[in-house]
């Protein structure tokens, strides 16, 4: 017996036997109908799309982004037949920038394929009604911004494929209240979790820096473990988190950046020995403080550092040369009571600038 191989299913057929048929092609159903109009529009044919057909596109473009001059022109609710485009390689912005899927406010539920190595920038930007996300374990990047604004995001998984949080990331997602950061990541960007819903959160020892803002205005936010792997946490990161009440800062950290704990719901915080800077307006405006004790090797108390803090009353340094004062570091405590310095430097602090200012409450450590 002769066989010829089948141009259709690629197989081998017996010659004798019937004639080679194509198989029957096999299409999706949607159940959104505008999802399936773009679709069949851009990659179907006959007014259907095929499973084949879905699978051979690799990229979304901006189809679905209602960012762009001419989005579609009814709203999107549904896409989880998004997962029989087997071939997809990323969720990526378009040339002029606009989200895969940005403004798509509407949007309830999707299912990104395990062929999608990246979500680009935007992708689920403005995405409010989205409720959760599963990103597949293929994706090893989350690009700026991606779920900006999906103020009814309760659940999302970051799989451990992924090797950094990049800036805004999970900004103003308001119903967030809790996620879980893989051990793989490395940086948390500028403003990744800004504005969210988050009450705690556990950052791994895997993270070495936090970025500007990242935590911006959490007021929900009562918990944080920084590991002793970090050892940058820049500008303003827990600014206006309200309340967060305490935070143990690692010995890995050097200095306390410009803003960072500004206007927190902050009680006491003790600044270890290995910081050597406290930077202007690092602690303004906390309110709730009323104790600090700063380590023994300290430089540099910026301006404004320690200010307008209504209820502060103990400060304590624990270092016998008086570290340089920045202006109005500490005003505006309208409660400060005491200033605790090592016995043997009482007078050299009572005399030295800016620090002259507050001989009178300058006592030694007890």
């Amino acid at each position: 017996m002769q066989f010829i191989i089948n141009p259709f299913t690629g197989k081998f057929d017996a010659i004798g036997c019937s004639s080679p048929t194509p198989p029957v092609e096999e299409y999706i159903t949607f159940a959104d109908p505008v999802v399936e109009a773009i679709c069949v529009a851009n990659w179907g044919s006959n007014g259907k799309l095929s499973y084949t057909q879905a699978a051979a596109v690799i990229t979304l473009g901006n189809k679905f982004s209602y960012a762009t001059e001419n989005p579609p022109a009814e709203p999107i609710t549904s896409f989880e037949e998004l997962q029989y485009f087997i071939n997809l390689k990323d969720l990526n912005a378009d040339i002029d920038g606009y989200g895969a899927f940005e403004g798509a406010e509407q949007l309830t539920s999707i299912i990104i394929p395990d062929s999608v190595t990246s979500i680009g920038d935007y992708a689920f930007s403005g995405c409010s009604s989205l409720t959760s996300i599963i990103i597949p374990n293929s994706v090893t990047s989350i690009g700026d911004g991606a779920l900006e604004s999906c103020s009814s995001l309760t659940s999302i998984i970051i799989p451990d494929s992924v090797t950094s949080i990049h800036p805004d990331v999970i900004a103003n997602c308001s119903s967030l209240t809790s996620i879980i950061i893989p051990d793989s990541v490395t940086s948390i960007g500028g403003g990744a979790f800004a504005f969210s819903g988050l009450t705690s959160i556990i950052i791994p020892d895997s993270v070495t820096s936090i970025g500007d803002g990242a935590f911006n205005s959490c007021i929900e936010l009562n918990s944080v473990n920084i590991p002793n792997s970090v050892i940058s946490i820049d500008r303003a990161a827990f600014i206006d988190c309200s309340g967060l009440t305490s935070i143990i800062i690692p010995n890995s950290i050097t200095s306390i950046a410009p803003k960072v704990f500004q206007s927190s719901g902050l009680t006491s915080i003790n600044i270890p020995d290995t910081i050597t800077l406290i930077g202007e307006s690092a602690l303004r405006f906390c309110s709730s403080l009323t104790s600090i004790i700063i380590g023994n090797n300290i430089d540099l108390i910026d301006s404004y550092a320690i200010s307008a803090c209504e209820s502060l009353k103990d400060i304590t340094i624990t270092t016998e040369i008086p570290p340089t004062l920045g202006s109005n570091a500490f005003q505006d405590n309208i409660l400060l009571e005491n200033i605790f310095v090592p016995a043997q430097s009482v007078e050299a602090y009572k005399i030295a600038a800016q620090w002259i200012n507050y001989s009178s409450i300058i006592s030694a450590i007890v």
